[in-house]
């Protein structure tokens, strides 16, 4: 094999490399927002269970359903252990602060009478809400910047190298 197509196939891999970690990081980001909303809308429900129906946390859980805590299995150990054991041993893709409002929720949530757990659940939804829009809002900016840095830095590499 010739020098010259050696270096070109290396420049390849080295590009490849590049896109895939630029694109993996997209989905790391991307993961933190689907966590983030799948938390939110569990606590809508428990909300809207506890305003309209009075229901205990067991049989709110029993009848909620969501695709991505299914697929962790947060659901599943949630039901069978209540929610604060459950999220106790959980690893959150989301930001640190995210996931104390989220751990400080299944702390206090069940501990109180009806109005302090709807005052609980409406202040963290909405907290989640906040952290959700900024984090879509950045996340434009930080796509662009995972798929252009890590190219550059590879295309730079390539010149320095040649």
């Amino acid at each position: 094999m010739s020098s010259a197509l050696i270096k070109f196939i290396g420049s390849i891999f080295v590009i490849s490399a590049a896109v895939y970690f630029g694109l993996r990081k997209i989905e790391t980001e991307r993961e933190k927002i689907r966590e983030l909303i799948a938390f939110s809308d569990m606590i809508k429900f428990i909300h809207d269970n506890i305003l309209h129906f009075r229901r205990p946390l067991p049989e709110i859980f029993s009848d909620y359903r969501n695709k991505y805590l299914d697929k962790k299995h947060l659901l599943e150990h949630i039901r069978i252990y209540g929610i604060k054991e459950s999220l106790d041993g959980y690893s959150f893709t989301v930001g640190s602060a995210e996931r104390d409002l989220i751990i400080s929720f299944s702390q206090k949530i069940g501990s109180g009478y009806v109005d302090d757990e709807l005052n609980l659940c409406k202040y963290t939804f909405e907290k989640l809400l906040e952290k959700g829009s900024e984090m879509q809002n950045e996340i434009k900016n930080t796509e662009k910047m995972y798929l252009t840095i890590p190219v550059i830095l590879a295309l730079s590499v390539i010149l320095i190298l040649i």
